[in-house]
């Protein structure tokens, strides 16, 4: 599947300015903001299991290594060809759909009708069709947080992903080049459309 653009440096290179500002939340709803919002969560151990979970059950019932919007907001943990309103919702402390919710609430809380546009933007998420495509996630060792990028629909074969690194003191997005020898060799979330 060609999901990338902009293959200009090596697979994995860091851009000068690897310290990228705060995301400034939009609520248009795009592959690349949602990338960025991904990106932009506290993600850790427990929200790549349960995207991992709902991939494999993917794979399971025969489809791509995807995990829908809608699944992951209606019934988290769920793959596509699960049956209507399977959830491990309960088995997960902070699945990440909260964690979405937190996000959007509070980067609306200041602005005007904040609670009806935050809920207007999940409800348009939730029934949209993007998606988390996870290529190669049968690789994934338990442990390492992905690469998060997006399709950009022009049939590239390599892309800019957001990178968390985090250090004793700071969490630090950085900006990396990916490509399929890269999704082979460690995880990369493509947010695509299904």
């Amino acid at each position: 599947m060609l999901f990338l653009a902009a293959l200009a440096a090596g697979c994995g290179d860091v851009f000068p300015e690897a310290e990228k500002a705060e995301y400034v939340f939009s609520e248009e709803i795009t592959l690349d903001n949602v990338a960025r919002l991904l990106s932009s969560l506290p993600i850790e151990t427990a929200q790549v299991a349960e995207v991992h979970e709902a991939v494999s059950a993917s794979t399971g019932n025969g489809y791509d290594e995807e995990y829908l919007m809608r699944d992951l907001f209606g019934s988290p943990g769920a793959g596509v060809g699960d049956a209507e309103g399977t959830t491990k919702a309960e088995s997960y402390s902070h699945p990440l759909r909260d964690m979405i919710a937190d996000f959007v609430s509070e980067r609306c809380r200041t602005k005007a009708g904040g609670a009806e546009r935050a809920q207007a933007y999940l409800d348009s998420l939730a029934a949209s069709d993007v998606q988390i495509y996870w290529p190669y996630s049968q690789n994934w060792d338990g442990e390492t947080l992905p690469l998060i990028t997006f399709d950009p629909g022009d049939g590239s074969e390599s892309n800019l992903a957001y990178e968390v690194v985090r250090t004793d003191t700071a969490r630090v997005l950085k900006m990396v080049i990916v490509d399929e020898e890269t999704t082979m060799k460690r995880p990369v979330w493509v947010v695509n459309a299904n």
